[in-house]
Order: C-alpha cells, then sequence, then structure tokens
C-alpha cells in the first residue's frame, strides 16, 4: 500500500485524500449524523406525548381526589340486617324476585335471588359495603337463559 501511495505524483495524492475526505464526510453524516438527528426528533416527540399524558393524569388525579372527598358516604348503623337487606333490595334489584332471606347467626344473613340483573346486583352490593358496611363473604352466581341476569346466592354481614 506504501508502495502504491508514493508510486502516485501529488497531484493524484491530493485528488485522493480530497476523495476519501469527502466519502469520510458522507459516511460519517449518513451513519451517525442522520440516525442521531431522526432519533432526536423521535424522542422530541416522544417526550411532549409524554408531557401531555403526565399533564392529564395530574388533571385526572386532582379529579379523583375531588370526588373522593365529595363522595364520601358516612356509614348508618345496622340495627337489623334483615330489615337493610329487605329494604334496600327491592327498590334495586327491579324484576328481580327475592326468594328467600333468613338469619344465620353464626354466619351473618342468607339471601336467595332469582332472575336479577348482575349491574343491579353489584351496585346493589356496592351500595350495602359503601352505606351499611355490609359485606358478601359468600357469593355463587348461577347463569339463567334471560342475558345479563343470573340467580344468586349470598351470604351478608356486617364488617368490623
Amino acid at each position: 500500500m506504501k508502495q502504491w501511495w508514493a508510486e502516485r505524483n501529488a497531484r493524484e495524492r491530493s485528488i485522493l485524500l480530497s476523495g476519501a475526505s469527502v466519502l469520510l464526510i458522507i459516511f460519517v453524516y449518513l451513519f451517525v449524523w442522520e440516525p442521531m438527528l431522526k432519533e432526536r426528533s423521535r424522542l422530541q416527540g416522544s417526550v411532549a406525548k409524554l408531557r401531555a399524558d403526565q399533564a392529564w393524569m395530574q388533571q385526572a388525579s386532582n379529579q379523583v381526589k375531588k370526588l373522593r372527598g365529595n363522595g364520601a358516604v358516612s356509614r348508618q348503623p345496622v340495627t337489623s340486617l334483615l330489615g337493610v337487606i329487605n329494604s334496600t333490595a327491592r327498590p334495586v334489584l327491579k324484576g328481580a324476585e327475592l326468594k328467600r332471606v333468613e338469619e344465620d347467626r353464626n354466619a351473618g344473613v342468607r339471601v336467595w335471588i332469582d332472575s336479577v340483573a348482575f349491574d343491579d346486583l353489584a351496585i346493589w352490593l356496592g351500595d350495602l359495603e359503601r352505606r351499611y358496611g355490609i359485606d358478601a363473604s359468600s357469593v355463587s352466581v348461577e347463569r339463567v337463559a334471560k342475558q345479563g341476569r343470573v340467580n344468586v346466592r349470598l351470604i351478608l354481614q356486617v364488617s368490623s
């Protein structure tokens, strides 16, 4: 290689050096600089999106805190578990048959409800827990032919 280089006259060597320099600059631009600029642009877009997401999450967090403060319901004392279940079930569980409600001193109250809308059941159970502190310690759900309706067997008790 040294011999080949030595055989070239000064003009050819300067042309070859200039060409190699141009190729090196093109190589650096295409394989280093350009990918770096594209990645920087992509990351800037990503940062902008993440900042927008963070602002939305902050707003949603503030809204949740505000709603939690407004939604605090003081629990009402439960004098009769059977009475609370009977008085709250009928208005909420529309079209359902409150088949049987019996007190079990050890477990709480056993409740059999047939053909209840699952959504209504979930709302009723949530309301019992939130307003009265009554939890379902056992739930058995059986699907029925009518869509969205279930037969359910519950054991409800006042949580401690």
